[in-house]
């Protein structure tokens, strides 16, 4: 199972307002020329985009429903209403419900959105959805090659697609890029961030080679990712190594991996096997397992955002460990064959550096082969942030803390 980073839910719902009741308007649309086109709205709470595409369909209507600041597209409507000024959409995938009130020209929707609570939500027609680009999003020109490839994976019909910067030196070591948990593009794109674009670029700039990579099921990539695990996740970085070993342009004994998150336990499990890997970098990696880090997640988010009181915090923790089961990476630090620099942001409400920085700590007194390193203000997305709750990310407009970037590329090329 997959824990950690995961995508919020649509929304971050707050407010409240009555149920929409979507039996109230007619099954055929009326006049449904007025409605059909591109609505996009903000979610000014979380700073969360939405966008809607209500399309023509067998005599009605049919809705499509993208959240791009979080990576989700094409989330199907099962109901769409329209009375010639009402919209009502109903969603059971998430469930949620959207209800809005077109204007008099018709390019604008005012409404609400009902995920278990009401929230404000107005769209406006617009000819494309907008593009957010963020301030450290890179731009050309660039001092790499950039190399677009394809690879066997680590399982049956997976091909992954990817992009490999390479530094223009003679030599040069080599990283893979691994995400969080969650289906993550080869940018990581998540809250209208790109932070794996962003760290590739820094590197390269400063003679690192980097290989980052679609999820299996995800983008250009194939394969089904429906019950995908984090040993397949293992086992596709392994494949991606390999892919670089057996170039004639990688040194293959300076081939390293940077894993966020999850990601981090996928550098463990290919450290722990002995997958030639030369350096290991985790970016909040947990060191304990999934169902501790997500008991941790619930009572630190819901205590820092929405200030609840312990009781009912630990209510909440103890249902959702009634739900799993602990669950572990299949390999542990103490076996690791290669040498790892772990970071972890002060702020991380998700991988709380608190929780995992001390079992490294004990594992590392032994050998003295890990960098440990908590770097303050930063959240799980190492972001500067004000108090690391997972709200912020999309509001934050820097993608990743110089901190973390300078600390990154100073360590590989000499360790790796």
């Amino acid at each position: 199972m997959r824990w950690l980073s995961a995508p919020l839910s649509l929304v971050l719902a707050a407010g409240c307002g009555p149920e929409i009741d979507i039996e109230s308007l007619p099954e055929t649309p009326e006049r449904p020329q007025r409605i059909v086109g591109i609505w996009e709205g903000t979610i000014d709470l979380a700073g969360l985009r939405i966008v809607v595409h209500v399309e023509p369909a067998d005599g009605g209507l049919s809705a499509r429903i993208d959240s791009p600041d979080q990576g989700a597209y094409g989330i199907e409507a099962d109901a769409v209403r329209f009375d010639g000024r009402r919209l009502a959409l109903h969603v059971e995938a998430l469930p949620a419900t959207y209800s809005g009130t077109l204007d008099d020209d018709g390019t604008r929707l005012q409404g609400e959105w009902h995920q278990g609570v009401g929230i404000g939500l107005d769209l406006v027609r617009v000819d494309r959805p907008s593009e957010r680009v963020r301030a450290q999003t890179p731009k050309p020109p660039f001092p790499y090659r950039i190399e677009e490839v394809t690879l066997p994976g680590g399982g049956p019909d997976v091909v992954l697609a990817g992009t490999l910067t390479l530094p223009p030196d003679a030599s040069y070591p080599t990283v893979v890029l691994v995400s969080g948990s969650g289906p993550q593009d080869r940018n990581e794109t998540m809250m209208g961030h790109q932070p794996f674009r962003v760290l590739a670029d820094h590197l390269s700039r400063n003679g690192v080679a980097v290989l980052r990579y679609d999820d299996r099921g995800v983008a250009a990539s194939t394969g089904d990712r429906t019950h995908a695990v984090t040993s397949d996740y293992a086992d596709d970085a392994a494949a991606a190594v390999g892919y670089l070993l057996a170039r004639g342009d990688i040194d293959p004994a300076r081939v390293g991996v940077i894993g966020h998150s999850e990601g981090g336990l996928v550098v463990a499990d290919l450290a722990a096997h002995d997958r030639g890997l030369s350096c290991g970098v985790m970016l909040a990696g947990p060191s304990v397992s999934g169902a501790k880090v997500h008991q941790e997640q619930i009572r630190r988010v819901l205590g820092a955002r929405w200030f609840l009181p312990e009781a009912t915090i630990e209510k909440v923790a103890a249902l959702n460990a009634a739900l799993y089961g602990a669950a572990r990476g299949s390999g542990t630090w103490e076996q690791r064959h290669a040498e790892g620099l772990a970071i972890y942001g002060a702020l991380d409400l998700q991988v709380p550096a608190s929780q995992s920085v001390p079992v490294l700590e004990a594992i590392d007194a032994g050998t003295g082969r890990f960098d440990i390193r908590v770097l303050p203000g930063l959240n799980h997305l190492f972001q500067t942030a004000e108090t690391g709750a997972p709200d912020e990310y999309a509001r934050i407009e820097e993608t990743m803390a110089p901190e973390a970037l300078s600390t990154v590329a100073a360590w590989v090329p000499d360790r790796c």
